[in-house]
């Protein structure tokens, strides 16, 4: 009974831990976030975790980019996690970084419906350029909807859609209006259904 009594006292300390390590660090992110668009000197740290906001510098986030804010997460040094408003209060772009700090996976909201979306998956050179196979997956379904095939400058060479089951190149196409071109027919995205005529 007195084992029985030790090993539940340990479970609940290790899950009292987690729960309190998990709520320092959204108490952390929510502090930082909030905190104004100045560079934070001192970032807050959680074991190997950093967590700072700072102002974009300059010409960073790209042309046609007006990145208000930065939220990072670095792990070592090395930042891993970023995510960008565009304006006060306002999410641009949540972005995933591998240990060399290219972007490995990005996260847009849809600003129609306030929900998450167009999840692009796929690795950016030193210049910050997407190469190789990238996938996007429109409607946050966990189904890839378009591959771009790019150079090793990021040129795209191809684009394809998944449709009947199968990646079908197409002439033309566009995330953010959701349609793409195969000759004279015109293909709609449908959150509900994928891909149509």
């Amino acid at each position: 009974m007195k084992g029985r009594k030790n090993f539940s006292t340990i479970i609940i300390l290790s899950i009292g831990i987690v729960i309190g390590f998990a709520m320092a660090l959204l108490i952390g992110l929510i502090r930082v976030y909030t905190e104004g668009g100045k560079p934070l000197m001192n970032p807050r740290t959680f074991g190997d975790i950093k967590v700072l906001s700072r102002e974009p510098f300059g010409g960073e986030g790209g042309e046609g980019q007006n990145i208000y804010k930065t939220l990072m997460m670095t792990k070592d040094d090395i930042p891993f996690l970023t995510i960008n408003q565009n304006e006060p209060g306002k999410i641009d772009v949540l972005v995933l970084l591998n240990d060399r700090e290219e972007a490995v996976l990005s996260m847009k909201p849809l600003a129609a419906s306030g929900k998450w979306g167009q999840i692009m998956y796929g690795k950016s050179n030193e210049a910050g350029n997407l190469v190789g196979d990238v996938f996007v997956d429109i409607d946050f379904d966990g189904q890839f909807d378009v591959k771009h095939v790019m150079d090793d400058n990021g040129k795209r060479l191809s684009v394809s859609i998944f449709i009947d089951g199968s990646w079908q190149e197409v002439d033309r196409c566009s995330v953010k209006e959701m349609r793409a071109d195969i000759g004279q027919t015109r293909y709609t995205f449908d959150p509900n259904s994928g891909w149509r005529k």
